[in-house]
């Protein structure tokens, strides 16, 4: 399915989009990532059945190892889980390795499928613009290594989600 090009909705245009990202304060989680699932209905590749894919999916061409995750907007940790699958809100998930980061605006950045977090990470840190959290990974429910990003209004993810177009538009 061709997706619209945000970037030029911008105003002035793809010429000056280097500054609106400057000035809007975002960077691409995945720095040198193609997103491979859109936001919206798509076919599980899980399941095979249509699902409402609550996120993107970003990952890379070619050498998929060792790549890092990057916090796309600044905010605190609320929660980290290293272990295993487990989701907050309903008591089962399929993130695997995850970290929530809650925004000003308090919604939810969700960073599932890392192969690693940084052992260093706490909840409670707060986290700026391009800091690493992690190692783009293969965990939880997840077919190959990728981050799956999702901005939603409850830990969980089962919740309210928005699509993220300011971070869909860097990869255009």
């Amino acid at each position: 399915m061709k997706r619209p090009r945000i970037r030029a909705a911008l105003k002035g245009g793809i010429s000056n989009f280097v500054k609106v990202e400057k000035k809007m304060n975002i960077c691409k989680p995945i720095e040198n990532g193609v997103i491979t699932s859109w936001y919206g209905e798509r076919i599980s590749p899980i399941t095979q059945k249509k699902e409402y894919h609550k996120g993107i999916d970003i990952s890379t061409i070619g050498n998929h190892d060792n790549i890092p995750v990057l916090i796309a907007k600044a905010g605190v940790v609320t929660w980290i889980d290293k272990t295993r699958l487990y989701d907050p809100d309903t008591g089962k998930g399929s993130f695997g390795m995850v970290v929530y980061v809650q925004l000003p605006d308090k919604w939810y950045c969700i960073y599932p499928h890392m192969e690693s977090i940084v052992t260093t990470l706490k909840i409670g840190d707060k986290v700026e613009v391009g800091q690493q959290i992690g190692i783009m990974g293969n965990t939880g429910l997840s077919v190959g290594k990728h981050l799956h990003y999702q901005e939603g209004m409850t830990m969980g993810g089962n919740g309210q989600t928005r699509q993220p177009v300011d971070i869909i538009a860097l990869y255009e």
